[in-house]
């Protein structure tokens, strides 16, 4: 996949999304925008199946030497999609927060 880069150009990168649910139904659902060059070092990257031990930022700094530094946070709030996956637990253009988070390493490479 590739998406836009602040120069206008394209660049390669993973798409992981994730579901979180409790036992009254989905609490969250994530996507995560990952380098694609980090996939090629860390294959489990690569599927959208829930990591255990690790986290995506710590399998990165592990694999490339480099620590994350902590993220750029931002929180918003919109309507959900008019079209909803039927696994959703909530009703299309219902309330839903969105909250975006940046991932940089140690020397300001974007990770995630």
């Amino acid at each position: 996949m590739s998406g836009p880069s602040a120069a206008g150009s394209s660049w390669e990168v993973i798409r992981r999304s994730r579901v979180s649910s409790d036992r009254h139904g989905i609490v969250a659902h994530s996507t995560s925008w990952i380098p694609v060059r980090y996939g090629e070092l860390i294959p489990q990257l690569t599927s959208s199946e829930r990591l255990t031990g690790r986290t995506s930022l710590q399998l990165i700094a592990e694999a490339t030497g480099r620590p994350t530094t902590p993220g750029i946070d931002t929180t918003s709030a919109r309507r959900s999609p008019r079209r909803t996956p039927s696994s959703w637990s909530w009703a299309p253009r219902e309330p839903v927060a969105v909250m975006t988070a940046k991932f940089v390493d140690s020397e300001g490479t974007v990770v995630e």
